[in-house]
């Protein structure tokens, strides 16, 4: 990924940017250059389709895992929910799962503990937006 792509926030992404980001991933995860499966402006429509439809943060996760499995982005569109990952806020573990240190992946691994329980106390519901508006914040310097 060149530097001008690189300085882009994630939030401002588009599918060619996607697609871009894409190859990167490919190259250091599996050292070679990614190659399209047919015309690859074909690609660049489903990656949007996928981005307008699900939003550009549960694209970025679910690439993340599609890249390690050596899937072609075809396959990935076709097979999407596969991948889609089931959190609370695909943003912040986003920016957790990429740039968060050891303290901030505390803070989301207690975030999605309190967050699942079916029976919340009224301390813990307090504590969740708490975690939240902690993590947002920090992802927000991140971006």
């Amino acid at each position: 990924m060149d530097k001008r792509k690189a300085l882009k926030k994630f939030s401002l992404f588009n599918s060619l940017d996607v697609r871009e980001y894409w190859c990167f991933l490919w190259k250091e995860k599996h050292n070679e250059i990614y190659y399209p499966h047919g015309y690859g402006g074909n690609e660049v429509h489903l990656l949007k389709e996928k981005i307008d439809e699900y939003g550009i943060f549960a694209v970025l996760t679910a690439l993340e895992e599609a890249v390690k499995r050596k899937m072609s982005i075809k396959m990935f569109c076709e097979s999407f929910f596969s991948y889609l990952l089931n959190v609370p806020d695909h943003r912040i573990h986003f920016f957790v799962s990429k740039f968060g240190g050891n303290e901030q992946k505390e803070l989301y691994k207690q975030y999605l503990l309190l967050d699942s329980r079916w029976i919340k106390n009224a301390g813990d519901s307090k504590r969740v937006d708490e975690l939240y508006n902690k993590l947002k914040e920090w992802g927000d310097k991140k971006e």
